[in-house]
């Protein structure tokens, strides 16, 4: 029985992964369908993801708690504890459990006992749920709509990147989604013993997936996939040898030149800038403080601050940002006696903030310092344990350089999505935080398994 719940849980966890990104349902009118159905899903499967893990758990890996696992156990309880203490604890509960109970699902899979086949199915399965959106949102920006009878989505404004909302609903929200994707598809890249072919058809996906991202105008998701991408190259390109390492410097290269390439293209009128996209302007407005976007963020930020003030220890309980909003806006309005408040005020036209478009300061307004603090304590404990030393056994095949490439491509996805964190919000909408806290929940079991690799007795399977 329990053999069952576990092959169960690890199949419930492909289809998560698959299928959350995807998820929307057809013909539908609410506010926000793509985000609505994508909530309807994750708590569908979620619950019976759940239920499988419970019933699994007499066959976790036994061993003592780390600190990765009391961060992530830590993390549920703030969640749950500030709720409590909100007076709005049915709102909470209704509203984001479906939030709260993310990290214990990368507990799950951290205590499943997962293999280094289940890493790279779980990074396959995560990419082709990539492409398709990928093929989605293109199809859509270069006017071939061919699932517009089934969701009728209507572009409010001719901006270029709006265009390319894929499944997502909005470029903003693809954006983030897709750059660590293209981090993993780029980790494909250096797996040892690859053929040529394949290797170079991964680099194909990867610029595919990258020309989505750069299409969508994303700036914190470029900056993550930066990121991402520069950890994933510095440790990738030091696995390989010979002709194999030449072909990926290669396909690296290729990748380089024609990401600064689209950026040329998509920034100026030209014949191939088909929808007169204005790139190289959109990342020129990070640096003007009368633009929408800067003066929204500053607004956003000074609501969420005055209550971390108000609510410091337990915040006001998640998924209440939106409630505070304008009670917080009016207050901040009363206290200003100049006028830069008011005109940032009247600038919304009535619009609701549903999010603060910081992740750590959201959760910190919202979950306290409680559980902004856990959330920093599992973070922290990524950076120190991927930067912590990991000898090389004497001899090393190419199932160990999978699982330690793996475990790099992991972190780096993992980097690109929290970088992007800080300046948006995925981990309040749930493909991307399901991706989120599976990105972990993945990386620290790619950890464990290659320092238990460097033992001589380990076993490591391989794939």
């Amino acid at each position: 029985m329990t053999q069952t719940a576990l092959r169960t849980f690890h199949l419930l966890v492909f289809l998560i992964l698959l299928s959350l990104p995807l998820a929307l349902v057809p013909v539908v009118r609410t506010m926000n369908p793509p985000v609505h159905s994508k909530e309807l899903a994750a708590r569908v499967l979620l619950a019976l993801t759940l239920v499988a893990a419970v019933a699994a758990w007499p066959r976790r890996d036994r061993r003592p708690p780390d600190l990765a696992e009391a961060g992530l156990v830590a993390v549920f309880l703030a969640a749950v504890l500030s709720a409590a203490l909100s007076g709005r604890f049915a709102y909470c509960l209704l509203e984001t459990w479906h939030l709260w109970v993310l990290p214990l699902l990368a507990l799950a899979i951290m205590r499943s006992g997962a293999s280094p086949p289940f890493l790279d199915k779980c990074a396959l399965v995560i990419v082709s749920a990539g492409i398709v959106a990928g093929l989605y949102g293109s199809s859509v920006y270069f006017g071939f709509d061919v699932l517009n009878p089934l969701f009728p989505f209507a572009v409010e404004n001719v901006d270029a990147r709006n265009y390319i909302h894929s499944f997502q609903g909005n470029p903003e929200y693809y954006g983030s989604y897709i750059a660590p994707v293209a981090v993993l598809a780029l980790s494909r890249v250096f797996v040892p013993g690859l053929h040529g072919v394949r290797r170079a058809i991964w680099a194909v996906i990867t610029v595919f997936l990258l020309f989505t991202l750069v299409l969508s105008g994303t700036r914190g998701a470029l900056g993550g996939f930066a990121l991402g991408a520069a950890i994933l190259v510095v440790h990738g390109i030091g696995t390989l040898r010979g002709s194999a390492r030449t072909a990926a410097a290669g396909a690296v290269g290729v990748l380089a030149v024609a990401a600064v390439g689209l950026f040329a293209i998509l920034s100026f009128p030209n014949p191939l800038n088909v929808r007169d996209m204005r790139l190289a302007r959109r990342f020129m407005e990070l640096f003007d403080v009368r633009s929408d976007s800067v003066k929204e963020r500053i607004l956003f930020y000074s609501v969420a601050s005055r209550m971390i003030a108000a609510n410091p220890v337990f915040g006001s309980g998640p998924g209440t940002f939106r409630l505070e909003f304008y009670p917080e806006v009016e207050r901040l309005v009363e206290s200003d006696p100049g006028v830069g408040a008011a005109r940032m005020a009247i600038h919304l036209r009535g619009r609701i903030a549903r999010h603060a478009h910081n992740d750590y300061l959201e959760t910190w307004s919202t979950m306290g310092t409680l559980g902004f603090g856990a959330l920093l304590l599992v973070l922290a404990t990524a950076l120190v344990r991927y930067f912590r030393r990991l000898p090389m056994p004497a001899s090393a095949d190419a199932a160990i350089w999978g699982l330690r490439l793996n475990r790099t491509a992991f972190f780096a996805a993992g980097t690109a999505l929290f970088l992007n964190a800080a300046f948006s919000f995925p981990l309040q909408i749930p493909d991307r935080a399901t991706l989120a806290w599976g990105l972990l929940g993945l990386f620290f079991t790619a950890d464990r398994l290659a320092r238990k690799s460097v033992s001589p007795a380990s076993g490591i399977e391989s794939a």
